[in-house]
This record gives C-alpha cells, structure tokens and sequence, in this order.
C-alpha cells in the first residue's frame, strides 16, 4: 500500500486519513475483500488504489 502513496506526487495526499473514524480497518479490510471477490481479474493493486478512492471519499464527509 505505501508503494502507491511513494509514487503519488509529493504532497498530494499529505491530508489523507488512512484510518477514517467512517471507515475503520475492519471496513476497510471488508471493502478489499469484496473488491477483490467481485473484479478476479484484476492486480490487488487495483483494490488498494479503490480503497484510497474511498478513503479520499470519506475524508470529504
């Protein structure tokens, strides 16, 4: 997961909380599994990047 936010231009996700109170590590475990269940053809890399997706979502609520 770092590795992603390592290639991300510098500062641009400096104000991403990784662990929301709307969207705890058990959520967020739940949200991979069902990700990676319903897109089998696709890298985890791809979850990890829906996940920041929805992080960046739930840091506007």
């Amino acid at each position: 997961m770092s590795g992603i936010l390592l290639s991300r231009p510098p500062g641009s996700d400096d104000t991403l909380d990784l662990v929301p109170a709307t969207f705890d590590l058990v959520r967020q475990l739940q949200f991979l599994e069902e990700y990676c269940a319903s897109h089998d053809r696709e890298d985890f890399s791809d979850a990890i990047t829906a996940l920041y997706k929805r992080l960046r979502q739930e840091g506007k609520r």
